[in-house]
């Protein structure tokens, strides 16, 4: 019988050396080390390099990418897909547990790959412990295969993050945990014997100490010269003149902000301040017509408010020069 708490926890350990990755519609900087922030830099270097900076994946490893890769394309897809993924709302691993067994690029028309198919779990987490123990991985190293099978396919892995951890859906969903049980899936469709995963993954060599030596010699650099402003801009702002500014202004805290803040003081004895745009209100925004909505708020907090555009008409008649929202 399994166990709960145990799965949990490996699960957990699997997917804490992903980032998560925010679509281009509000796309941000993410520290791609910090699944190995516990670690001395040096070494979370070396093994984040080991992870994500293999260039040459085994011929098992691609295989398994690219049938990934085609149904997380079919379940995530945002509408752009002529025909969409049906049973979508069960889910990412039951919806394509129904309709695994017709694709023949897949299980090749073999018996006993579609035997496997059939009999399956219907549930994720039984899936999971079900396809590690039919690819003989053992319990110490189950980590390191979950691991493995996210970092080789990072992109999609950490989009996946992204969607259970960040993304303000009105519904919890289980993508994690059926990203992995699909993962799986095909990976015992294509590979019998795994360990060889395994034994490839620890004969990689880390990036090299030279380059690692480098960045430090570029951050002491960079520090030196940084330390050095700090201290002229200290000393300029003691001598400067105390006296009321003529106006003071707001802008948003926004990168694209500082160039027109600093060229707004250079020309006057002008005050400012930074502030995040959206002042202080998370909010959601919903069209009541087509139910799509976005957050209006910064990528890292979720929206605790929700406001809908309504169809405003003059007219019965729904005309558009008499509506607006």
């Amino acid at each position: 019988m399994k166990n709960p708490l145990k799965i949990a926890e490996l699960l957990k350990s699997a997917w804490a050396k992903m980032a998560p990755f925010w679509p281009l519609e509000n796309l941000i900087a993410c520290n791609p080390l910090q699944g190995f922030e516990n670690l001395p830099f040096k070494e979370a270097l070396e093994k984040a390099s080991t992870h994500f900076e293999q260039e040459n994946l085994p011929a098992e490893i691609e295989e398994i990418n690219r049938q990934t890769i085609k149904w997380c394309q079919a379940f995530f897809d945002q509408g752009q897909a002529t025909i969409k993924m049906p049973n979508r709302h069960l889910g990412f691993y039951k919806s394509w547990l129904e309709l695994a067994k017709f694709d023949a690029k897949l299980h090749k028309n073999s018996g006993d790959k579609i035997k496997h198919l059939t009999l399956m779990p219907k549930n994720a987490d039984d899936a999971i412990l079900y396809c590690l123990k039919a690819l003989n991985i053992n319990k110490n190293e189950q980590e390191n295969f979950l691991t493995l099978l996210l970092t080789s396919l990072s992109g999609w892995a950490s989009y996946v993050k992204y969607l259970e951890e960040w993304k303000c859906d009105d519904v919890n969903n289980n993508n994690q945990i059926d990203y992995l049980a699909v993962r799986l899936a095909i990976t015992l469709m294509i590979l019998n014997d795994a360990k060889n995963l395994l034994s490839w993954h620890e004969k990689i060599t880390p990036k090299t100490k030279s380059e690692i030596t480098e960045i430090e010699k570029n951050e002491k650099i960079y520090q030196k010269d940084l330390v050095e402003k700090l201290l002229t801009s200290s000393k300029f702002q003691s001598e400067k003149n105390t006296k009321t500014p003529d106006a003071q202004f707001v802008f948003c805290i926004d990168v694209r902000s500082e160039p027109m803040r600093r060229a707004l003081k250079s020309k006057g004895n002008y005050e400012t301040f930074g502030f995040a745009g959206f002042f202080g209100i998370p909010v959601k925004i919903e069209n009541e017509i087509t139910k799509e909505s976005y957050s209006s708020c910064p990528v890292l907090l979720k929206p605790q408010h929700k406001i809908v555009e309504k169809f405003l008409c003059s007219e019965p008649q729904l005309q558009k020069k008499d509506c607006s929202f």
